[in-house]
């Protein structure tokens, strides 16, 4: 007993040794790290944001420790449950341990995957979406002059980041959960139209606008019926 006490308070130390490491490199880097958050809205050549305005030294402050939080919490997550993983390994079956092993890895995947999506595509396509209106002042009867803030525009990047980040992360546990040994292939048929149906109301909730709603639902469609196929094949 004496043992796991002793192995747990080493853990606890590699953890706040983790925490206090990833902080400091990230507060060495912040400038980096802001410039990568803002980026995606400086690579649209429609619409391209030459500056973000703040009111007082506090505001630039906040964002800097916001930007930070918003990171090392991610980090974190990833080195507790390494350590959560390492510590819990012997008590679990062969089977569970690799079962575990393989939903990490998909989780990993859709999160890059998420990440590479969200800084790349989706986000320039729904910031293109949102000043539309300044694109498009000339056919107005007055001018829109647009001076996006720096602190909400980081509050508006954190809200989309976690959207996308949970979508793709259910998209990842349903492909996880679908080639599931004893999910069978009638069990996959019969809730067909249930599944749809969750798919929609989750896009209709995670997507902000209409063309990134139908283009959530067609990858978990497409998904979806990927895995009925690769079923069928398998059976026969």
């Amino acid at each position: 007993m004496q043992v796991y006490f002793k192995e747990i308070k080493n853990r606890i130390v590699l953890v706040f040794l983790s925490q206090t490491l990833s902080l400091l490199s990230l507060y060495y880097y912040k400038n980096i790290l802001l410039f990568s958050v803002v980026h995606p809205v400086l690579i649209i050549r429609t619409f391209s944001v030459k500056y973000f305005i703040i009111t007082d030294i506090l505001e630039l402050i906040s964002v800097y420790l916001n930007l930070i939080l918003f990171i090392n919490d991610q980090l974190m997550a990833v080195v507790f449950f390494y350590h959560f993983l390492v510590f819990s390994a012997f008590g679990w079956y062969k089977e569970e341990f690799l079962r575990v092993i393989h939903l990490s890895k998909v989780i990993v995947f859709f999160l890059v995957l998420s990440n590479f999506a969200t800084n790349l595509i989706l986000l320039p396509f729904t910031w293109l979406f949102f000043i539309d209106f300044y694109i498009l002042e000339h056919k107005w009867s007055f001018n829109l002059y647009f001076e996006p803030k720096l602190i909400e525009y980081l509050q508006f990047y954190k809200s989309f980041y976690w959207s996308c980040f949970w979508y793709f992360q259910f998209t990842g546990l349903l492909f996880f959960f679908l080639n599931l040994p004893n999910v069978t292939l009638l069990f996959v048929q019969k809730y067909r139209k249930l599944f749809y149906f969750c798919f929609t109301l989750i896009a209709s909730v995670a997507c902000p606008d209409v063309l990134s709603q139908v283009t959530c639902i067609l990858i978990l469609l497409l998904i979806y019926e990927f895995n009925i196929l690769r079923k069928l094949i398998r059976f026969r």
